[in-house]
Protein backbone atom coordinates (compact mmCIF):
# COMPACT_ATOMS: atom_id res chain seq x y z
CA UNK A 1 0.00 0.00 0.00
CA UNK A 2 2.83 2.42 0.89
CA UNK A 3 4.56 1.58 -2.39
CA UNK A 4 1.38 2.21 -4.43
CA UNK A 5 0.76 5.52 -2.65
CA UNK A 6 4.36 6.67 -3.11
CA UNK A 7 4.34 5.81 -6.83
CA UNK A 8 1.03 7.63 -7.30
CA UNK A 9 2.28 10.65 -5.36
CA UNK A 10 5.49 10.76 -7.45
CA UNK A 11 3.38 10.74 -10.59
CA UNK A 12 1.38 13.72 -9.35
CA UNK A 13 4.57 15.67 -8.60
CA UNK A 14 6.10 14.88 -12.00
CA UNK A 15 2.89 15.76 -13.80
CA UNK A 16 2.92 19.20 -12.22
CA UNK A 17 6.61 19.94 -12.74
CA UNK A 18 7.63 22.06 -15.72
CA UNK A 19 9.97 20.62 -18.36
CA UNK A 20 13.40 22.19 -18.95
CA UNK A 21 13.27 25.40 -20.99
CA UNK A 22 14.43 25.21 -24.61
CA UNK A 23 14.88 28.36 -26.72
CA UNK A 24 16.00 29.36 -30.19
CA UNK A 25 18.29 32.42 -30.44
CA UNK A 26 18.79 34.32 -33.71
CA UNK A 27 20.62 37.65 -33.73
CA UNK A 28 21.01 40.50 -36.21
CA UNK A 29 18.37 39.50 -38.76
CA UNK A 30 18.91 42.74 -40.73
CA UNK A 31 15.65 41.96 -42.46
CA UNK A 32 14.53 43.64 -45.67
CA UNK A 33 11.40 42.43 -47.46
CA UNK A 34 11.61 41.76 -51.18
CA UNK A 35 9.14 44.58 -51.79
CA UNK A 36 11.70 47.13 -50.53
CA UNK A 37 14.61 45.91 -52.67
CA UNK A 38 15.60 47.25 -56.08
CA UNK A 39 15.85 44.60 -58.82
CA UNK A 40 18.97 42.54 -58.16
CA UNK A 41 20.21 43.17 -61.68
CA UNK A 42 20.45 46.89 -60.92
CA UNK A 43 22.88 46.33 -58.03
CA UNK A 44 26.50 47.12 -58.79
CA UNK A 45 28.56 46.31 -55.70
CA UNK A 46 31.29 44.43 -57.57
CA UNK A 47 30.90 45.13 -61.28
CA UNK A 48 31.62 42.13 -63.46
CA UNK A 49 31.54 39.51 -60.70
CA UNK A 50 29.37 36.66 -62.08
CA UNK A 51 28.08 35.50 -58.67
CA UNK A 52 28.42 38.36 -56.22
CA UNK A 53 27.93 41.64 -58.09
CA UNK A 54 25.13 42.42 -55.62
CA UNK A 55 27.34 42.17 -52.52
CA UNK A 56 27.47 44.91 -49.88
CA UNK A 57 30.35 46.02 -47.66
CA UNK A 58 29.04 44.07 -44.64
CA UNK A 59 28.78 40.78 -46.53
CA UNK A 60 25.13 40.53 -45.45
CA UNK A 61 22.84 38.49 -47.68
CA UNK A 62 20.26 41.24 -48.04
CA UNK A 63 18.57 39.83 -51.14
CA UNK A 64 18.42 36.41 -49.51
CA UNK A 65 17.25 37.63 -46.07
CA UNK A 66 13.58 36.80 -46.67
CA UNK A 67 14.42 33.23 -47.71
CA UNK A 68 16.78 32.83 -44.72
CA UNK A 69 14.10 34.05 -42.31
CA UNK A 70 11.57 31.63 -43.81
CA UNK A 71 14.00 28.75 -43.31
CA UNK A 72 14.68 29.77 -39.69
CA UNK A 73 10.97 29.94 -38.88
CA UNK A 74 10.39 26.55 -40.52
CA UNK A 75 13.08 25.00 -38.34
CA UNK A 76 11.71 26.70 -35.22
CA UNK A 77 8.24 25.38 -36.05
CA UNK A 78 9.55 21.82 -36.48
CA UNK A 79 11.47 21.93 -33.18
CA UNK A 80 10.26 21.19 -29.66
CA UNK A 81 11.19 24.74 -28.57
CA UNK A 82 8.32 27.10 -27.82
CA UNK A 83 10.40 30.29 -27.49
CA UNK A 84 12.64 32.25 -29.85
CA UNK A 85 14.74 35.24 -28.70
CA UNK A 86 16.06 37.91 -31.08
CA UNK A 87 18.60 40.30 -29.45
CA UNK A 88 18.36 43.26 -31.78
CA UNK A 89 18.95 44.54 -35.30
CA UNK A 90 15.67 43.13 -36.48
CA UNK A 91 15.68 45.47 -39.48
CA UNK A 92 18.52 46.38 -41.82
CA UNK A 93 18.14 50.16 -41.77
CA UNK A 94 15.36 50.94 -39.29
CA UNK A 95 12.80 51.67 -42.02
CA UNK A 96 9.14 51.56 -41.05
CA UNK A 97 8.39 49.20 -43.94
CA UNK A 98 11.07 46.73 -42.84
CA UNK A 99 9.69 46.60 -39.30
CA UNK A 100 6.07 46.22 -40.41
CA UNK A 101 6.90 43.45 -42.86
CA UNK A 102 8.90 41.48 -40.27
CA UNK A 103 6.27 41.95 -37.55
CA UNK A 104 3.58 40.72 -39.97
CA UNK A 105 5.66 37.62 -40.76
CA UNK A 106 6.17 36.93 -37.04
CA UNK A 107 2.47 37.42 -36.25
CA UNK A 108 1.40 35.02 -38.97
CA UNK A 109 3.91 32.50 -37.62
CA UNK A 110 2.72 32.81 -34.01
CA UNK A 111 -0.95 32.47 -35.03
CA UNK A 112 -0.13 29.37 -37.06
CA UNK A 113 2.09 27.61 -34.51
CA UNK A 114 1.19 28.95 -31.06
CA UNK A 115 4.89 29.55 -30.39
CA UNK A 116 6.32 32.82 -29.04
CA UNK A 117 8.92 35.22 -30.39
CA UNK A 118 10.50 37.81 -28.07
CA UNK A 119 12.49 40.74 -29.45
CA UNK A 120 14.57 43.70 -28.30
CA UNK A 121 15.92 46.56 -30.38
CA UNK A 122 19.43 46.96 -31.79
CA UNK A 123 21.30 49.98 -33.08
CA UNK A 124 19.74 49.53 -36.56
CA UNK A 125 16.15 49.57 -35.31
CA UNK A 126 15.25 52.90 -33.66
CA UNK A 127 16.47 56.21 -35.04
CA UNK A 128 14.62 58.17 -32.35
CA UNK A 129 12.44 60.06 -34.84
CA UNK A 130 9.16 58.88 -36.36
CA UNK A 131 8.89 60.55 -39.75
CA UNK A 132 7.02 57.98 -41.81
CA UNK A 133 10.31 56.42 -42.85
CA UNK A 134 12.17 55.75 -39.58
CA UNK A 135 10.59 54.98 -36.21
CA UNK A 136 10.83 56.12 -32.61
CA UNK A 137 10.63 54.17 -29.34
CA UNK A 138 6.84 54.33 -29.03
CA UNK A 139 6.39 53.07 -32.58
CA UNK A 140 8.83 50.21 -32.01
CA UNK A 141 6.85 49.05 -28.98
CA UNK A 142 3.62 49.32 -30.95
CA UNK A 143 4.86 47.43 -34.02
CA UNK A 144 6.34 44.62 -31.91
CA UNK A 145 3.57 44.62 -29.28
CA UNK A 146 2.87 40.92 -29.90
CA UNK A 147 6.50 39.93 -29.39
CA UNK A 148 7.17 40.74 -25.76
CA UNK A 149 5.29 43.87 -24.83
CA UNK A 150 1.75 42.47 -24.52
CA UNK A 151 3.12 39.57 -22.45
CA UNK A 152 5.32 41.85 -20.35
CA UNK A 153 5.20 41.67 -16.56
CA UNK A 154 6.99 45.02 -16.38
CA UNK A 155 7.98 47.61 -19.03
CA UNK A 156 10.51 50.37 -18.45
CA UNK A 157 8.87 53.64 -19.46
CA UNK A 158 12.12 55.24 -20.64
CA UNK A 159 13.24 52.44 -22.98
CA UNK A 160 12.20 49.30 -24.85
CA UNK A 161 13.18 47.12 -21.85
CA UNK A 162 10.70 44.61 -20.42
CA UNK A 163 10.36 41.31 -18.56
CA UNK A 164 8.26 38.29 -19.54
CA UNK A 165 7.76 34.74 -18.33
CA UNK A 166 9.41 32.01 -20.40
CA UNK A 167 8.25 28.97 -18.42
CA UNK A 168 10.27 26.29 -16.68
CA UNK A 169 11.00 28.66 -13.79
CA UNK A 170 12.74 31.23 -16.03
CA UNK A 171 11.95 34.86 -16.81
CA UNK A 172 13.28 36.97 -19.66
CA UNK A 173 14.70 40.42 -19.00
CA UNK A 174 15.06 42.19 -22.36
CA UNK A 175 17.32 45.24 -22.01
CA UNK A 176 17.39 48.24 -24.34
CA UNK A 177 21.06 49.28 -24.39
CA UNK A 178 20.94 51.46 -27.51
CA UNK A 179 21.68 55.14 -28.06
CA UNK A 180 19.09 55.91 -30.71
CA UNK A 181 20.69 57.07 -33.93
CA UNK A 182 24.14 55.85 -32.84
CA UNK A 183 26.05 52.56 -33.09
CA UNK A 184 27.28 52.64 -29.48
CA UNK A 185 25.73 50.87 -26.52
CA UNK A 186 24.87 52.36 -23.14
CA UNK A 187 22.52 51.43 -20.30
CA UNK A 188 21.25 54.55 -18.56
CA UNK A 189 21.12 54.84 -14.75
CA UNK A 190 17.30 54.77 -14.95
CA UNK A 191 17.36 51.43 -16.80
CA UNK A 192 19.97 50.02 -14.37
CA UNK A 193 17.68 50.95 -11.48
CA UNK A 194 14.78 49.21 -13.24
CA UNK A 195 16.93 46.09 -13.86
CA UNK A 196 17.83 45.92 -10.17
CA UNK A 197 14.15 46.12 -9.25
CA UNK A 198 13.27 43.32 -11.69
CA UNK A 199 16.08 41.17 -10.32
CA UNK A 200 14.69 41.59 -6.80
CA UNK A 201 11.18 40.74 -8.05
CA UNK A 202 12.45 37.60 -9.79
CA UNK A 203 14.21 36.48 -6.61
CA UNK A 204 11.06 37.03 -4.58
CA UNK A 205 9.04 35.04 -7.14
CA UNK A 206 11.57 32.20 -7.17
CA UNK A 207 12.37 32.44 -10.89
CA UNK A 208 15.69 32.75 -12.71
CA UNK A 209 16.48 35.67 -15.02
CA UNK A 210 17.75 35.21 -18.58
CA UNK A 211 19.04 38.43 -20.13
CA UNK A 212 18.83 39.63 -23.72
CA UNK A 213 20.43 42.82 -25.09
CA UNK A 214 22.09 43.90 -28.32
CA UNK A 215 25.62 45.09 -27.49
CA UNK A 216 28.32 43.03 -25.79
CA UNK A 217 28.11 42.90 -22.01
CA UNK A 218 31.58 41.30 -21.81
CA UNK A 219 34.61 41.53 -24.05
CA UNK A 220 34.71 38.85 -26.72
CA UNK A 221 38.23 39.65 -27.81
CA UNK A 222 41.10 41.50 -26.16
CA UNK A 223 40.81 45.33 -26.33
CA UNK A 224 37.16 45.15 -27.45
CA UNK A 225 36.29 47.46 -24.57
CA UNK A 226 39.00 49.91 -25.67
CA UNK A 227 37.75 50.21 -29.24
CA UNK A 228 34.25 50.92 -27.94
CA UNK A 229 32.27 47.88 -29.08
CA UNK A 230 31.00 46.80 -25.66
CA UNK A 231 28.23 48.50 -23.75
CA UNK A 232 29.66 51.43 -21.82
CA UNK A 233 30.94 50.55 -18.31
CA UNK A 234 30.67 46.86 -19.14
CA UNK A 235 32.88 45.77 -16.21
CA UNK A 236 30.63 47.36 -13.60
CA UNK A 237 27.41 46.33 -15.30
CA UNK A 238 28.40 42.70 -15.83
CA UNK A 239 29.44 42.41 -12.17
CA UNK A 240 26.13 43.91 -11.07
CA UNK A 241 24.14 41.61 -13.34
CA UNK A 242 26.02 38.58 -12.02
CA UNK A 243 25.39 39.57 -8.40
CA UNK A 244 21.70 40.21 -9.18
CA UNK A 245 21.29 36.66 -10.50
CA UNK A 246 21.40 37.23 -14.26
CA UNK A 247 23.69 34.35 -15.18
CA UNK A 248 23.15 34.17 -18.95
CA UNK A 249 22.78 37.12 -21.33
CA UNK A 250 22.20 36.70 -25.08
CA UNK A 251 23.76 39.40 -27.29
CA UNK A 252 24.51 40.14 -30.95
CA UNK A 253 25.90 43.24 -32.69
CA UNK A 254 29.42 41.98 -33.47
CA UNK A 255 28.16 39.39 -35.99
CA UNK A 256 30.36 36.72 -34.40
CA UNK A 257 29.83 33.47 -32.52
CA UNK A 258 31.51 33.85 -29.17
CA UNK A 259 30.86 33.01 -25.52
CA UNK A 260 32.67 34.91 -22.78
CA UNK A 261 32.42 34.46 -19.04
CA UNK A 262 33.37 36.50 -15.98
CA UNK A 263 33.17 36.23 -12.21
CA UNK A 264 32.20 39.13 -9.98
CA UNK A 265 33.92 40.01 -6.70
CA UNK A 266 30.93 38.31 -5.06
CA UNK A 267 31.88 34.99 -6.75
CA UNK A 268 28.93 35.05 -9.12
CA UNK A 269 29.50 33.90 -12.71
CA UNK A 270 27.93 35.46 -15.79
CA UNK A 271 27.97 34.35 -19.45
CA UNK A 272 27.62 36.58 -22.51
CA UNK A 273 26.47 34.31 -25.35
CA UNK A 274 26.98 36.28 -28.56
CA UNK A 275 25.42 34.92 -31.76
CA UNK A 276 26.53 35.87 -35.27
CA UNK A 277 24.45 37.71 -37.85
CA UNK A 278 21.71 35.46 -39.23
CA UNK A 279 22.16 36.80 -42.77
CA UNK A 280 25.97 36.71 -42.83
CA UNK A 281 28.30 33.75 -43.15
CA UNK A 282 28.19 31.31 -41.35
CA UNK A 283 24.42 32.03 -40.86
CA UNK A 284 24.24 30.73 -37.29
CA UNK A 285 21.41 30.39 -34.83
CA UNK A 286 21.52 28.79 -31.37
CA UNK A 287 19.44 26.15 -29.61
CA UNK A 288 19.83 26.53 -25.85
CA UNK A 289 18.29 24.38 -23.11
CA UNK A 290 18.10 25.37 -19.44
CA UNK A 291 17.67 22.80 -16.68
CA UNK A 292 18.48 22.38 -13.01
CA UNK A 293 21.70 20.57 -13.93
CA UNK A 294 23.12 22.61 -16.83
CA UNK A 295 22.77 25.15 -19.62
CA UNK A 296 23.46 23.48 -22.97
CA UNK A 297 24.33 25.59 -26.01
CA UNK A 298 24.20 24.09 -29.51
CA UNK A 299 25.06 26.08 -32.65
CA UNK A 300 23.06 25.40 -35.80
CA UNK A 301 23.36 26.81 -39.32
CA UNK A 302 21.07 27.84 -42.13
CA UNK A 303 22.67 25.54 -44.70
CA UNK A 304 19.88 25.66 -47.28
CA UNK A 305 17.14 28.01 -48.46
CA UNK A 306 14.22 27.65 -50.83
CA UNK A 307 15.15 29.35 -54.10
CA UNK A 308 11.45 29.97 -54.80
CA UNK A 309 11.60 32.52 -51.97
CA UNK A 310 14.16 34.60 -53.90
CA UNK A 311 13.37 37.61 -56.05
CA UNK A 312 13.69 37.23 -59.83
CA UNK A 313 16.99 38.23 -61.45
CA UNK A 314 19.44 35.56 -60.26
CA UNK A 315 21.45 33.87 -62.99
CA UNK A 316 21.59 30.09 -63.38
CA UNK A 317 25.08 29.82 -61.88
CA UNK A 318 23.85 31.51 -58.70
CA UNK A 319 20.72 29.35 -58.47
CA UNK A 320 22.81 26.20 -58.96
CA UNK A 321 25.28 27.12 -56.21
CA UNK A 322 22.55 28.25 -53.78
CA UNK A 323 20.64 25.02 -54.39
CA UNK A 324 23.59 22.65 -54.05
CA UNK A 325 25.87 24.38 -51.52
CA UNK A 326 24.34 27.40 -49.81
CA UNK A 327 27.21 27.68 -47.23
CA UNK A 328 29.70 28.00 -50.12
CA UNK A 329 27.54 30.69 -51.73
CA UNK A 330 27.28 32.52 -48.41
CA UNK A 331 31.03 32.38 -47.77
CA UNK A 332 31.81 33.53 -51.30
CA UNK A 333 29.40 36.42 -50.90
CA UNK A 334 31.08 37.36 -47.61
CA UNK A 335 34.54 37.26 -49.19
CA UNK A 336 33.30 39.52 -51.97
CA UNK A 337 31.88 41.85 -49.32
CA UNK A 338 35.30 42.14 -47.72
CA UNK A 339 36.76 43.16 -51.08
CA UNK A 340 34.14 45.86 -51.37
CA UNK A 341 34.76 46.86 -47.74
CA UNK A 342 38.45 47.45 -48.46
CA UNK A 343 37.54 49.23 -51.71
CA UNK A 344 35.11 51.69 -50.14
CA UNK A 345 35.65 51.85 -46.39
CA UNK A 346 39.29 51.24 -45.60
CA UNK A 347 40.37 54.60 -46.95
CA UNK A 348 38.50 56.60 -44.28
CA UNK A 349 39.88 57.78 -40.91
CA UNK A 350 36.72 57.33 -38.82
CA UNK A 351 37.63 54.16 -36.89
CA UNK A 352 41.38 54.72 -36.69
CA UNK A 353 40.93 58.28 -35.41
CA UNK A 354 38.87 57.01 -32.48
CA UNK A 355 41.50 54.35 -31.64
CA UNK A 356 44.30 56.96 -31.72
CA UNK A 357 42.17 59.60 -29.95
CA UNK A 358 42.39 62.05 -32.86
CA UNK A 359 39.51 64.51 -32.95
CA UNK A 360 37.68 65.45 -36.14
CA UNK A 361 38.24 69.04 -37.21
CA UNK A 362 41.89 69.10 -36.14
CA UNK A 363 44.95 69.31 -38.38
CA UNK A 364 45.96 65.85 -37.21
CA UNK A 365 42.62 64.43 -38.35
CA UNK A 366 43.07 66.07 -41.77
CA UNK A 367 46.55 64.55 -41.99
CA UNK A 368 45.18 61.14 -41.03
CA UNK A 369 42.51 61.48 -43.71
CA UNK A 370 45.23 62.03 -46.31
CA UNK A 371 47.10 58.95 -45.07
CA UNK A 372 44.00 56.73 -45.06
CA UNK A 373 43.10 57.82 -48.58
CA UNK A 374 46.50 56.73 -49.93
CA UNK A 375 46.46 53.64 -47.70
CA UNK A 376 43.08 52.55 -49.02
CA UNK A 377 44.21 52.88 -52.63
CA UNK A 378 47.42 51.00 -51.93
CA UNK A 379 45.64 48.09 -50.22
CA UNK A 380 43.28 47.76 -53.18
CA UNK A 381 46.17 46.89 -55.47
CA UNK A 382 47.08 43.25 -56.17
CA UNK A 383 49.62 41.96 -53.64
CA UNK A 384 52.01 40.66 -56.30
CA UNK A 385 53.20 42.21 -59.55
CA UNK A 386 52.49 40.92 -63.03
CA UNK A 387 55.15 41.16 -65.73
CA UNK A 388 54.75 43.96 -68.24
CA UNK A 389 52.61 46.20 -66.03
CA UNK A 390 53.36 49.79 -64.85
CA UNK A 391 56.05 50.39 -62.24
CA UNK A 392 53.87 50.83 -59.15
CA UNK A 393 50.73 48.70 -59.46
CA UNK A 394 51.15 46.12 -56.70
CA UNK A 395 51.71 46.08 -52.95
CA UNK A 396 54.99 44.21 -53.47
CA UNK A 397 56.34 47.12 -55.55
CA UNK A 398 55.09 49.59 -52.97
CA UNK A 399 56.86 47.54 -50.30
CA UNK A 400 60.10 47.75 -52.26
CA UNK A 401 59.80 51.56 -52.42
CA UNK A 402 59.14 51.59 -48.67
CA UNK A 403 62.06 49.32 -47.85
CA UNK A 404 59.74 46.47 -46.78
CA UNK A 405 59.37 42.87 -48.00
CA UNK A 406 56.35 40.76 -48.91
CA UNK A 407 56.53 36.98 -48.48
CA UNK A 408 55.34 34.72 -51.33
CA UNK A 409 51.87 33.16 -50.98
CA UNK A 410 48.80 32.03 -52.90
CA UNK A 411 46.79 35.08 -51.80
CA UNK A 412 46.23 37.74 -54.43
CA UNK A 413 44.58 40.61 -52.53
CA UNK A 414 44.62 42.15 -49.06
CA UNK A 415 40.83 41.75 -48.89
CA UNK A 416 41.27 37.95 -49.06
CA UNK A 417 43.37 38.09 -45.89
CA UNK A 418 40.72 40.27 -44.23
CA UNK A 419 38.04 37.77 -45.20
CA UNK A 420 40.03 34.87 -43.71
CA UNK A 421 40.45 36.51 -40.30
CA UNK A 422 36.99 38.04 -40.01
CA UNK A 423 35.16 34.91 -41.18
CA UNK A 424 37.11 32.76 -38.68
CA UNK A 425 36.11 35.13 -35.89
CA UNK A 426 32.49 35.10 -37.06
CA UNK A 427 32.50 31.29 -37.10
CA UNK A 428 33.81 31.04 -33.52
CA UNK A 429 36.41 28.82 -31.84
CA UNK A 430 39.01 30.72 -33.84
CA UNK A 431 42.63 29.67 -33.40
CA UNK A 432 45.08 31.22 -35.87
CA UNK A 433 48.44 31.80 -34.10
CA UNK A 434 49.95 35.26 -34.42
CA UNK A 435 52.99 33.82 -36.21
CA UNK A 436 50.85 32.05 -38.85
CA UNK A 437 51.96 32.77 -42.45
CA UNK A 438 48.69 34.54 -43.34
CA UNK A 439 49.00 36.90 -40.38
CA UNK A 440 52.63 37.68 -41.23
CA UNK A 441 51.56 38.45 -44.80
CA UNK A 442 48.67 40.59 -43.54
CA UNK A 443 51.01 42.67 -41.37
CA UNK A 444 53.69 42.94 -44.06
CA UNK A 445 51.13 44.12 -46.60
CA UNK A 446 49.52 46.59 -44.22
CA UNK A 447 52.85 48.00 -43.01
CA UNK A 448 54.21 48.45 -46.53
CA UNK A 449 51.06 50.31 -47.59
CA UNK A 450 51.08 52.45 -44.43
CA UNK A 451 54.76 53.44 -44.82
CA UNK A 452 54.12 54.27 -48.47
CA UNK A 453 51.12 56.40 -47.50
CA UNK A 454 53.05 58.31 -44.82
CA UNK A 455 55.94 59.01 -47.20
CA UNK A 456 53.63 60.24 -49.95
CA UNK A 457 51.63 62.88 -48.07
CA UNK A 458 52.78 66.50 -47.67
CA UNK A 459 55.58 67.08 -45.15
CA UNK A 460 53.41 69.30 -42.95
CA UNK A 461 50.75 66.61 -42.68
CA UNK A 462 53.37 63.94 -41.96
CA UNK A 463 54.92 66.12 -39.27
CA UNK A 464 51.50 66.62 -37.66
CA UNK A 465 50.99 62.86 -37.41
CA UNK A 466 54.54 62.16 -36.24
CA UNK A 467 54.08 64.67 -33.43
CA UNK A 468 50.78 63.03 -32.40
CA UNK A 469 52.52 59.66 -32.31
CA UNK A 470 55.45 61.13 -30.32
CA UNK A 471 57.93 60.45 -33.11
CA UNK A 472 59.29 63.96 -33.69
CA UNK A 473 62.95 64.74 -33.16
CA UNK A 474 64.47 68.15 -32.26
CA UNK A 475 65.44 68.62 -35.91
CA UNK A 476 61.92 68.22 -37.26
CA UNK A 477 58.98 70.37 -36.24
CA UNK A 478 55.34 70.12 -37.18
CA UNK A 479 54.12 71.99 -40.21
CA UNK A 480 56.97 74.14 -41.47
CA UNK A 481 60.18 72.12 -41.76
CA UNK A 482 60.66 69.88 -44.77
CA UNK A 483 61.92 66.32 -44.42
CA UNK A 484 64.65 64.76 -46.45
CA UNK A 485 63.43 61.64 -48.24
CA UNK A 486 65.56 59.44 -45.99
CA UNK A 487 64.45 61.04 -42.71
CA UNK A 488 60.81 60.93 -43.76
CA UNK A 489 61.12 57.23 -44.58
CA UNK A 490 62.74 56.55 -41.18
CA UNK A 491 59.95 58.37 -39.39
CA UNK A 492 57.29 56.69 -41.54
CA UNK A 493 58.65 53.26 -40.60
CA UNK A 494 58.67 54.23 -36.91
CA UNK A 495 55.10 55.52 -37.14
CA UNK A 496 53.90 52.38 -38.93
CA UNK A 497 55.59 50.15 -36.36
CA UNK A 498 53.93 52.05 -33.52
CA UNK A 499 50.47 51.91 -35.11
CA UNK A 500 50.83 48.18 -35.73
CA UNK A 501 52.11 47.41 -32.22
CA UNK A 502 49.55 49.56 -30.37
CA UNK A 503 46.45 49.11 -32.54
CA UNK A 504 46.71 46.52 -35.29
CA UNK A 505 48.52 43.74 -33.41
CA UNK A 506 46.13 43.63 -30.40
CA UNK A 507 43.17 43.81 -32.77
CA UNK A 508 44.45 41.00 -35.00
CA UNK A 509 45.40 38.84 -32.01
CA UNK A 510 41.97 39.38 -30.51
CA UNK A 511 40.22 38.47 -33.76
CA UNK A 512 42.28 35.41 -34.70
CA UNK A 513 42.51 33.58 -31.35
CA UNK A 514 39.61 32.89 -29.00
CA UNK A 515 40.46 35.27 -26.17
CA UNK A 516 38.19 33.97 -23.43
CA UNK A 517 36.70 30.70 -22.24
CA UNK A 518 34.55 28.70 -22.67
CA UNK A 519 34.24 27.46 -26.26
CA UNK A 520 32.06 29.43 -28.66
CA UNK A 521 29.85 26.89 -30.39
CA UNK A 522 28.69 23.75 -28.58
CA UNK A 523 29.21 23.88 -24.82
CA UNK A 524 27.63 22.73 -21.59
CA UNK A 525 27.64 25.36 -18.86
CA UNK A 526 26.84 24.91 -15.19
CA UNK A 527 23.31 25.59 -14.01
CA UNK A 528 22.09 28.69 -12.22
CA UNK A 529 22.92 29.03 -8.54
CA UNK A 530 26.48 27.68 -8.68
CA UNK A 531 29.11 29.98 -7.18
CA UNK A 532 32.49 30.30 -8.89
CA UNK A 533 36.05 31.59 -8.62
CA UNK A 534 38.00 33.51 -11.26
CA UNK A 535 40.20 31.29 -13.42
CA UNK A 536 42.41 31.52 -16.50
CA UNK A 537 40.38 32.26 -19.61
CA UNK A 538 37.73 34.31 -17.78
CA UNK A 539 37.07 37.87 -18.87
CA UNK A 540 38.57 40.09 -16.11
CA UNK A 541 36.02 42.59 -14.82
CA UNK A 542 37.14 43.43 -11.27
CA UNK A 543 40.01 45.88 -10.71
CA UNK A 544 42.26 43.16 -9.30
CA UNK A 545 41.54 40.79 -12.19
CA UNK A 546 42.21 43.50 -14.77
CA UNK A 547 45.54 44.53 -13.19
CA UNK A 548 46.60 40.89 -12.99
CA UNK A 549 45.63 40.34 -16.63
CA UNK A 550 47.56 43.44 -17.69
CA UNK A 551 50.72 42.34 -15.87
CA UNK A 552 50.43 38.87 -17.39
CA UNK A 553 50.08 40.44 -20.85
CA UNK A 554 53.16 42.63 -20.37
CA UNK A 555 55.37 39.71 -19.41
Amino acid sequence: MCLVISISFTGVINAGAEAPLSVFVAADCHYRPLSMLDPIGEENGLPGDPLYWHTNIQGQLTYESDAIMNELLARFEASSSKIMLIPGDLSDSGKLGEHKALAAKFKQFEQKTGKCIFVINGNHDIEGVSDGNTIDLAEFKSIYADFGYKEALSCDASSASYTAELGGGYRLIAIDDCIYGDDLGKISPEIVKWIKQQAAAAKADGVKLIGMMHHSLLEHFKIQGIVGDTVKNYQKLSAQFADWGIKVVFTGHKHANDISTAVSAGSNRIYDIETSCLVSYPNTYRCVSFSDSSVKVASKYIDKINTSDLAPGYNQAQINLISTDFPAFSQGYFNAGMQRYVNEYFGTPRKVSSWLNIKQGTGTYDALELVMNVLGKALNLPIYDKAGTPAIDSVKEIAKCAGETIAPSSYTRFSELMAVFVSRMFCGDENTPYDAPEIKLFLQTFKAALVYALVNIPDAAAGELFQKLNLNSPGISTGGTAFTRVSKLVFAKSAATKVISTVIKPLVEGMTVDSFSPGDLNVTLEAYGVSAVFKAGDDPITAFQMISDFIKGVF
